[in-house]
């Protein structure tokens, strides 16, 4: 497990695409992790960058990969009511039921908007 050079957030904000395209265009492995766990794909689903998030899901960015705490990318939409990002991930096979450490899934996190709320459920999320 590769982690980011130091310097570099989790989630460069207003610059996640620029950003993850030098990284991995220069060698970076797409699912390096910052210190908190976190990959690029997570901080584009937390930041709300959907260019981001479906150039590393086409460079082969893991759709699932939990970070420290075990919270995935779909965690990081859902929570912060990102719901391009949330169907992108689950087109592209996020657990809809990915229960981080504390027992915290998706759908308990998209419960506040209820467009978010289907989505997850419309993908099997309980």
């Amino acid at each position: 497990m590769a982690l980011l050079p130091a310097g570099v957030p989790d989630h460069p904000a207003g610059r996640g695409l620029e950003i993850a395209a030098l990284l991995v265009e220069n060698g970076a492995e797409v699912d390096m992790r910052g210190l908190s766990g976190r990959t690029l794909l997570y901080g584009a689903a937390e930041e709300g960058n959907l260019g981001s998030a479906k150039f590393l899901l086409d460079h082969g960015a893991e759709v699932d990969a939990a970070d420290s705490l075990g919270f995935t990318p779909l965690h990081a939409a859902a929570e912060n009511a990102r719901l391009e990002i949330a169907e992108l991930l689950l087109s592209s096979g996020a657990d809809a039921n990915a229960i981080a450490a504390d027992g915290t899934t998706p759908l308990a996190l998209a419960s506040v908007d209820p467009e978010m709320e289907a989505l997850v459920r419309r993908h099997g999320g309980r």
